[in-house]
């Protein structure tokens, strides 16, 4: 069985259409490969917060290049845990003209309409995820919080119909610390984000820690 490292890069393979390719270049696994990651989304723009923006950006990609570290097998080649390292590319956009104050409803739309560029995943379900870096993520005091929003959360088809089966868990978003973003994507390799969500507390940015998960 390959390792998770393995099966992410397997993942991000895309083999483009109408073009003539080698057999070797075919059937090399580090060949054809995406960038991995997710779009992320500053709306808070006030005095002091572009170095906090700068840390965040930093501590997301710290974390994650960290995670890929400590999921090495001694079997993996080392050519494809660099690879996977240099393929971390969120997609960080920073516009106040366009963001500046937005709502989090309002900044799916964004994504939905491409508003400046395609964002990362939207023909990769279920990642399809952005992060967002509001006030409350830019004035935590230790940046230890990022918000990931489900990009087609329908928040009609969400309420329960049947009151006995409990209150409303899934919101389209969760809260979770930025150096668990490796540990999202494999996550999303198996659950959609509302199952992610319904396993946590639930509720509006239910609070995701994947090492407190039996």
């Amino acid at each position: 069985m390959g390792s998770r490292i393995e099966g992410l890069l397997e993942n991000l393979r895309k083999v483009p259409d109408g073009e003539i390719i080698s057999e070797a270049e075919f059937k090399h696994p580090l060949s054809f490969l995406q960038p991995w990651g997710f779009t992320i989304y500053r709306t808070y723009y006030e005095p002091g917060s572009d170095q906090r923006w700068d840390e965040l950006i930093q501590s997301i990609t710290n974390g994650a290049k960290d995670a890929i570290r400590g999921n090495v097998k001694p079997t993996d080649d080392p050519a494809m845990i660099a690879k996977t390292e240099e393929l971390f590319k969120p997609d960080a956009r920073s516009d106040p003209a366009v963001l500046d104050g937005l709502a989090l409803e309002e900044v799916r739309q964004l994504y939905h309409n491409g508003t400046g560029g395609q964002p990362m995943n939207t023909d990769r379900d279920p990642w399809r995820i952005f992060i967002l870096a509001d006030r409350e993520v830019l004035t935590n005091p230790n940046l230890g919080m990022i918000k990931c929003v489900a990009a087609d959360y329908d928040a009609a088809a969400c309420v329960p119909k049947n009151p006995r089966f409990g209150p409303q868990r899934y919101f389209g978003w969760l809260r979770m610390s930025p150096n668990h973003v490796l540990k999202l994507w494999f996550e999303l390799d198996i659950y959609f984000i509302k199952q992610i969500v319904n396993f946590a507390a639930g509720g509006p940015g239910a609070w995701w820690d994947p090492d407190a998960e039996c």
